[in-house]
């Protein structure tokens, strides 16, 4: 055998090996992913009957507004920020379904909503926002789909016709309402099917996930 046979072999050898290792690598990536999705969203499972109705909403806050309030230096204080924002919605919502919803508890929109601080690529920060999922109890579904309008720009994810937003003039405390829509850049909602649930809260996590996983050998 030749040294160039020799050379040609042992760097297929290592080709394999690569192949090998990038396969095991994304194995055990994709293992901690679905880890965590499951756990992180157990009790919003545990929580949501068949008859809910899912969302995907995602909730961007005005940047001059984290930057005005001292946001942009603490993650965990924008996090809970933007997360209000949700709860506050979730409040106006349910205000809108009943003045005295929390005497319904079984009733109650059920979300999670992790917020993302880098694109999808995990190479540039983004203004901070959250993707987050809703189950809308199926008694306060028609007030829920009677606040949903076409979303003004749609972008190129999903169809226009499924693409929707919020219009805050239909929410019950109009004062209220008025003051959240003033510290939300945009609303962004789809109808979500279950066969779709966990590969969208992989999706919501990925900010968390990527921080766990291997990274592969180059």
């Amino acid at each position: 055998m030749n040294s160039y046979s020799c050379t040609n072999n042992f760097e297929q050898q290592l080709l394999r090996e690569k192949n090998i290792s990038e396969m095991l690598v994304k194995n055990a990536n994709a293992d901690l992913e679905r880890k965590l999705v499951y756990q992180v969203t157990a009790d919003f499972r545990k929580s949501v009957t068949p008859e809910h109705s899912l969302y995907a909403v995602t909730i961007v806050p005005p940047l001059e507004n984290l930057i005005r309030y001292g946001l942009t230096v603490s993650r965990s204080d924008c996090s809970a920020y933007i997360q209000n924002l949700v709860t506050e919605f979730v409040h106006l919502f349910h205000k809108t379904c009943n003045n005295n919803y929390s005497r319904y508890k079984p009733k109650l929109t059920r979300f999670f909503a992790p917020v993302e601080f880098q694109n999808k690529y995990h190479n540039a920060s983004v203004t901070p926002h959250t993707h987050s999922c809703f189950a809308v109890h199926p008694e306060y579904l028609e007030v829920f789909e009677s606040l949903l309008i076409q979303h003004p720009t749609p972008n190129n994810e999903r169809p226009v016709e499924d693409q929707m937003t919020i219009d805050f003039l239909k929410l019950k405390n109009r004062r209220n309402s008025m003051f959240l829509e003033s510290r939300i850049n945009s609303i962004h909602i789809t109808r979500l099917k279950r066969s779709d649930f966990l590969a969208y809260a992989s999706y919501c996590f990925k900010d968390e996930t990527h921080s766990l996983k291997l990274k592969e050998r180059r």
